[in-house]
């Protein structure tokens, strides 16, 4: 839907939904998203694998900025 790009509305409710999951007691998210995500993902300090097997997260846990 190319009249919505650019409005944040992605970037809202991925942030959304992060803080459910915190509020829930997630320590971790994983998203499951198209490439074109990710430069909105990386902003939100999601961090990607290293490969398919192996999650490589910063200082032991996953960081989350809401």
């Amino acid at each position: 839907m190319p009249e919505y790009r650019g409005r944040g509305v992605y970037r809202s409710l991925v942030s959304k939904r992060a803080r459910d999951a915190v509020d829930f007691g997630a320590q971790y998210l994983q998203v499951d998203a198209l490439p074109t995500s990710r430069p909105i993902l990386e902003r939100l300090e999601f961090l990607y694998p290293v490969d398919d097997d192996a999650v490589r997260v910063e200082g032991g846990k996953g960081r989350i900025r809401c």
